[in-house]
């Protein structure tokens, strides 16, 4: 440790180094200015544990502890673990990619082949049923 002289009133000081900024005494830095803190202050008068509450929750008074508040999805009749923001793995990712939280289930329409009975599956390609697409990647026709 290395003695240096406080620059706001000049009383000697113990130094980690005798390099950089001259470290100020009890004195001249202060306490902390949330009542009943005696903790030295260090950012717009707060202490280090309570300006961090007023920086990451705009409160002093704001603790969490333990993790995210909400162990389960939010979403109704979801039980799933917590993610990210509150919700599930599914429920974000509805929200990231197709930006809705539930998904609406497609009814099957009619086959395009006439009288057929199927109904086309919800990618519908080309708006015939499984079977008839089969064929007409395999044969070119849907006959056949």
């Amino acid at each position: 440790m290395v003695e240096r002289t406080c620059p706001g009133c000049g009383v000697t000081v113990q130094a980690k180094t005798a390099r950089g900024r001259a470290p100020r005494c009890s004195d001249c830095v202060g306490s902390c200015k949330y009542e009943g803190c005696e903790r030295p202050k260090r950012a717009l008068g707060w202490c280090i544990t309570h300006y961090t509450r007023v920086w990451a929750h705009g409160d002093v008074e704001t603790v969490h502890k333990g993790g995210p508040l909400a162990r389960t999805c939010i979403v109704d009749d979801c039980d799933d673990p917590n993610n990210a923001y509150g919700l599930c793995r599914t429920h974000h990712y509805r929200v990231k990619k197709l930006g809705v939280l539930e998904i609406q289930i497609a009814t099957g329409k009619p086959c395009g082949v006439s009288g057929c009975p199927d109904t086309v599956t919800p990618k519908g390609a080309r708006g015939i049923c499984t079977a008839h697409y089969k064929r007409l990647m395999k044969h070119g026709d849907v006959r056949r």
